[in-house]
C-alpha cells in the first residue's frame, strides 16, 4: 500500500553549499514560508541542499514562494526519494511506536582533530565487510569529537556494534546511541504568577566615617549585646569608601528594635536606620543581550538566526567591546523564555548562545574634562539642579583619557541631563548615555570594528637607557622588533617612550588582541629594558679632570651591546648595555681609570711636598728678624 503521507523534503539549488547554516535559518523562518527543520543535508555531487521539514505542509508551502538569499535566486522543488520511506520522522510515526522504536543510530569517539568527511564514514558503514548497510544520516560533532551514524534498518545498527572497526588508522569502539529526552526548560515566567511578598528587612546601616579602625568583630559584638537591643548577627559589611557599616541580623524584629535609636560605638554617636535595598532597575522591553557569538560569524547569518529564534526583525545590532557580545534591539518586545529555549536547542555556527534582558542604563559617559576637574566637582555638578541631574550613586574617573562615568541613583534623570549643554571648569563637555554591556566604545554596528587602544607613554625610563637605545642601532632594532611583534610602534620623545598601537581590522582577532594590548606592550618593553644595566662610578672632584683626560685619550672601544658616557658635572662615568657586556666594559674602564687615579694622586703628593719646601724657604727668607 502506498504511503499517503505527502513529501516533506525539498531540494534547494543555486545556493552557496558552504553556507548551509544560513540556509537553515532562512527556511526555518515562518515569514519565508518555512518552519521547523528535521534534517538538512548538503549534497556536493548534486550541487544541492536537501531540507526535510517536520511538517509536510511547510514543504508544500515553501515551493509556492520565490526565494532569494544573498542576491541569489533559489530553485526550490519537492524531493521524492527513491524508496518510499528513506527517512523516519517523529511526525510520521504513532506516539506509542515512537517511544518503543528500535535504535538505529550508533556513536563512536574519533577525537576533535579528525579530518575524515561525512562521505568517508557513510561509505565505510555501507560496506557489507564492516557489517554495514544503507546509511540514512551521518552527523559529526567536532566540539565533542563524536560521530553519529543512523542506519535505515535497526538490525544493521545491532550488527555493526558487534564488530571491530578501524578508520584512518584508529580503532573505534562503536555503541548504540540512545537519545536523551530534553527536559523542559523552567523559567519564572512559565510559572503561575504569584504576588511576591516583600521580605521583612533584617539589615541596618549607619555612618561611621572613612577613618574608622574598628573591625567587623567589634560591631558584631556590640550589636549582639542585649544591652543595645541586639541579637544574633548574620553578617557585618564595612564600606570604607563611603564610611558606612551594614549589620544584618538573623531576625527582622531585632533590626526593627535596633533601628531608630542612637548608639555610641568606640566613642562616637551613630544613628542607626533600617536599610532598604535598592530595587533592581527595569529592563529595556525591546532589547536583548546575546553572548558567546563566534568572532567570525557574519552579520547576515546572525540576523537570520535572530529572526528565526525570535520571529522578529532586528532593528539594530550593536557589537560590544567584549568579543562575542551583541546588543540587539527588535521592532517589538521579544519573548525571552522562548528565545532562551531556542538558543538551547539551536546552536549558531557551533556556539550555544546565552541571552538576557538589559537593565535600563543609569550611567552617562562624560568626556573632554579639564585636567584639573576632580571627582568631587563632577559629583557636585551632576547633583545640582542646573545640570538637570539628581542623586549620584558613584563617579568613576579615567584621568588619562579626560573622561569619567557618572552613575545616578535614578535612571530617569538621564533624559533631562542629555537635553542640556554642560561645562565644568571652563571645559565644554561631551555627555552621552553609556551602556555598560557594550563597553567603553559604546558599541559598533560593524562586527569587525574595534577601538584602537590609545598610545602608552612610559615616563619612568632611565634616561641613560633611552640614550643607549638611540645610540646602539643593533639593540634599538631588536627592541623595535620585539614591540612590533606585539603590534606596537615606538617613538622616542626626550627621555620618554611613546608606544602606539598598530592593530587594525585586517589583523586576525584584532578585537581580542586590543583588549590586553596596553598591558602586553608594557610588559614586553619592561622586560627588554630590564635586560639593560646602568653602571656608574663616581670619582673625587679634585682628580676628575686628570682621569677624564686619560679615559678620553685611551680610545676604549665599546663592544656591541654596550657603551659609556663621561659625565663631568657628576665627576662620573656611566656604562650602559646588556648585562654581561656592560660589566666587561666597566672592568676595562676601571682599569684605565684606576691607573689614572693613582698617577694623579702621586703627582699631587709630589707637588704637595715641593710646595711645603718652598713655603718653608719663603718663611725663612721673609720671617721678621729679632
Amino acid at each position: 500500500m502506498e504511503d499517503p503521507t505527502p513529501p516533506s523534503t525539498v531540494m534547494v539549488k543555486g545556493f552557496d553549499l558552504r553556507k548551509g547554516e544560513v540556509c537553515r535559518f532562512y527556511f526555518e523562518n515562518t515569514r519565508k514560508g518555512g518552519g521547523d527543520i528535521a534534517e538538512l543535508v548538503v549534497d556536493e555531487d548534486q550541487e544541492a541542499i536537501f531540507i526535510t521539514f517536520e511538517d509536510p505542509e511547510v514543504a508544500q508551502n515553501v515551493i509556492t514562494m520565490p526565494h532569494k538569499i544573498g542576491g541569489r535566486d533559489l530553485e526550490v522543488s519537492l524531493y521524492t526519494p527513491k524508496k518510499a520511506a528513506p527517512m523516519r520522522h517523529k511526525s510520521q510515526e504513532p506516539a506509542e511506536e515512537e517511544e518503543e522504536a528500535p535504535l538505529r543510530t550508533v556513536v563512536f569517539h574519533i577525537g576533535q582533530e579528525t579530518s575524515e568527511s561525512e562521505d568517508t564514514y557513510a561509505l565505510y558503514f555501507e560496506s557489507p565487510r564492516h557489517g554495514g548497510g544503507e546509511v540514512e544520516a551521518v552527523n559529526i560533532d567536532k566540539d565533542k569529537g563524536l560521530v553519529y551514524i543512523t542506519f535505515e534498518e535497526p538490525s544493521v545498527a545491532q550488527k555493526v556494534i558487534t564488530m571491530p572497526h578501524n578508520i584512518g588508522g584508529r580503532d573505534l569502539e562503536v555503541s548504540l546511541y540512545t537519545p536523551k529526552k530534553a527536559a523542559p526548560m523552567r523559567h519564572k515566567s512559565q510559572e503561575p504568577a504569584e504576588e511576591e511578598e516583600e521580605a521583612p528587612l533584617r539589615t541596618v546601616v549607619f555612618h561611621i566615617g572613612q577613618e574608622t579602625s574598628e573591625s567587623e568583630d567589634t560591631y558584631a559584638l556590640f550589636f549582639e549585646s542585649p544591652r543595645h537591643g541586639g541579637g544574633e548577627v548574620e553578617a557585618v559589611n564595612i564600606d570604607k569608601d563611603k564610611g558606612l557599616v551594614y549589620i544584618t541580623f538573623e531576625e527582622p524584629s531585632v533590626a526593627e528594635r535596633v533601628a531608630g535609636k542612637t548608639h555610641r560605638i568606640a566613642g562616637r554617636q551613630v544613628e542607626v536606620t533600617l536599610f532598604q535595598p535598592p530595587k533592581p532597575r527595569p529592563t529595556y522591553p525591546e532589547k536583548l543581550l546575546f553572548k558567546n557569538i563566534a568572532d567570525g560569524t557574519a552579520r547576515d547569518c546572525l540576523c537570520m538566526y535572530l529572526e528565526r529564534i525570535t520571529g522578529l526583525d532586528p532593528a539594530e545590532v550593536l557589537y560590544g567591546d567584549e568579543v562575542g557580545t551583541v546588543l540587539v534591539t527588535f521592532d517589538h518586545e521579544p519573548d525571552l523564555v522562548k528565545t532562551a529555549q531556542f538558543c538551547q536547542k539551536r546552536k549558531l555556527e557551533g556556539r550555544q548562545l546565552t541571552v538576557a534582558k538589559v537593565p535600563i542604563s543609569n550611567c552617562l559617559l562624560v568626556e573632554n574634562l579639564n585636567d584639573r576637574t576632580t571627582e568631587d566637582t563632577v559629583e557636585l555638578y551632576f547633583e545640582n539642579k542646573r545640570s538637570g541631574g539628581g542623586a549620584v550613586e558613584k563617579v568613576e574617573m579615567v584621568p588619562e583619557e579626560n573622561k569619567c562615568f557618572v552613575f545616578f541613583e535614578d535612571h530617569e534623570v538621564l533624559d533631562g541631563v542629555l537635553q542640556k549643554p554642560h561645562k565644568i571648569d571652563g571645559a565644554q563637555l561631551s555627555v552621552k548615555r553609556y551602556m555598560e554591556c557594550l563597553g567603553q566604545s559604546g558599541g559598533s554596528q560593524d562586527p569587525t570594528a574595534f577601538t584602537a587602544p590609545k598610545p602608552v607613554v612610559m615616563t619612568n625610563v632611565d634616561p641613560y637607557k633611552v640614550a643607549f637605545l638611540r645610540q646602539s642601532q643593533e639593540i634599538k632594532a631588536g627592541f623595535l622588533q620585539q614591540l612590533s611583534n606585539s603590534h606596537a610602534e615606538v617613538k622616542f620623545e626626550g627621555n620618554n617612550l611613546s608606544i602606539a598601537c598598530s592593530l587594525n581590522p585586517s589583523v586576525p582577532k584584532a578585537r581580542i588582541l586590543a583588549r590586553t594590548w596596553a598591558t602586553d606592550v608594557q610588559q614586553v618593553a619592561g622586560e627588554f629594558l630590564g635586560m639593560i644595566d646602568v653602571l656608574k662610578r663616581h670619582l673625587v672632584q679634585q682628580i676628575w679632570p686628570e682621569v677624564e683626560t686619560v679615559v678620553r685619550s685611551a680610545n676604549i672601544a665599546s663592544p656591541k651591546g654596550a657603551t659609556f658616557f663621561l659625565v663631568p658635572e657628576e665627576s662620573a662615568f656611566v656604562v650602559v648595555g646588556m648585562k654581561s657586556i656592560a660589566k666587561e666594559l666597566l672592568d676595562k674602564i676601571n682599569t684605565v681609570a684606576t691607573a689614572a687615579v693613582e698617577e694623579a694622586i702621586e703627582i699631587r703628593e709630589t707637588l704637595g711636598s715641593r710646595r711645603e719646601e718652598m713655603h718653608y724657604a719663603q718663611y725663612c727668607a721673609y720671617r721678621p728678624r729679632r
